[in-house]
């Protein structure tokens, strides 16, 4: 009976909707070490083609950091996941055969600074994965009645604002990582007066001040925390 149970969970977690496993339980690594081979898979393929720096600049930057692009969409990938699609992606840049390394002469880091800055303009993959859920945590917040934002809103905040829920108990594997992308797209956000009823005075940045957003300044430290934009003066 164990034996039959473990092999069926197997099975479930084999099991993949538009190229993303269904089931997300044990470790997150091995389950998205699909994304490593799949890069490697296609990589294999370029080494045999004598390829120029800028050949291999345009397939990095067209093919192989748009592979994962569907799965960074949806979940904040492990660390070992980007450090491994990091590696890969150096390998391929700096050396000529598969099976032959050769000396990397700078860091993936100064090779992603823009080519404004001395750099190659590739993306990191750790921040541009957290851009991507930011957008996703965007799109949830800006098209309250998409299935994906009612789904979200009956699951995990029916009776809250989505931009101050918690993580809440027994959280999926996506809502944290949408939470994660959350705290990126939270320190762009800009609040619009409106009806005024939703700011805080006191609490809320909602005065623009050049670029950034802040608070009225308090002269008097007896304020009246509930007090709101459309309260009258």
């Amino acid at each position: 009976h164990t034996a039959y149970r473990r092999q069926r969970q197997m099975c479930i977690r084999d099991r993949s909707y538009l190229g993303l496993p269904e089931c997300f339980s044990g470790s997150k690594v091995e389950l998205l070490n699909y994304i490593q081979d799949k890069m490697k898979g296609r990589m294999s393929g370029w080494y045999s083609k004598f390829l120029s720096q800028a050949g291999k600049e345009i397939i990095l930057k067209s093919v192989a950091l748009t592979m994962p692009i569907h799965a960074m969409s949806c979940f904040r990938l492990p660390k070992t996941t980007c450090k491994n699609l990091t590696s890969a992606m150096s390998a391929f840049w700096w050396s000529s055969h598969e099976d032959k390394g050769k000396v990397h002469w700078l860091s993936w880091d100064k090779l992603c600074i823009t080519k404004e800055w001395g750099g190659m303009g590739f993306k990191e993959i750790e921040i541009f994965n957290h851009a991507l859920l930011a957008k996703q945590v965007w799109w949830i917040l800006s098209s309250p009645t998409s299935l994906l934002s009612r789904f979200l809103k009956n699951r995990y905040f029916s009776e809250k604002e989505f931009l101050s829920v918690p993580l809440g108990s027994r959280p999926s594997f996506a809502w944290r990582s949408i939470l994660y992308g959350r705290e990126l797209l939270v320190k762009g956000l800009r609040h619009m007066v409106g009806d005024g009823k939703s700011l805080s005075v006191w609490s809320t940045p909602w005065l623009v001040d050049g670029d950034m957003m802040c608070i009225p300044l308090m002269k008097n430290i007896l304020v009246d925390l509930n007090l709101r934009v459309s309260n009258p003066p």
